[in-house]
């Protein structure tokens, strides 16, 4: 009787939580990219170029030119340059060179004039 209460119990709390839950998102409203694999709106690199201040958040894609730093690297979309910034705690699970497509989710600091990077996807 004792276990039947505490799994009743358990149920009534958990409930509303699970009926709630609408799959996973990284914190700004945006699905995890490895659930779609489709078409997103991408951000221009010269359109956040051309921001003075404040910060965005964007989608972009690109291939890494070189490395400027430790975590700094140049990215280019084939139109324009700019400086992201990984972090350690990103893992591609594989290696990229300067031909890999990527799709880089994060936001785009206009007073450091670099892109904070989230996420990666390999394209």
């Amino acid at each position: 009787m004792r276990k039947t209460i505490i799994a009743l119990a358990t149920s009534v709390i958990l409930l509303p939580s699970l009926a709630l839950a609408d799959g996973y998102n990284d914190g700004h409203g945006q699905p995890h990219p490895m659930h779609f694999n489709g078409p997103v709106d991408l951000t221009p690199l010269v359109t956040l170029q051309k921001m003075t201040i404040g910060e965005q958040n964007a989608i972009i894609e690109g291939k890494i030119v070189r490395q400027l730093a430790n975590g700094k690297f140049l990215l280019s979309d084939g139109q324009s340059e700019i400086v992201i910034d990984l972090d350690d705690d990103i893992y591609l699970g594989q290696s990229i060179n300067e031909q890999t497509r990527l799709r880089l989710f994060g936001e785009y600091e206009a007073w450091k004039e670099e892109f904070e990077v989230d996420r990666v996807q390999v394209l």
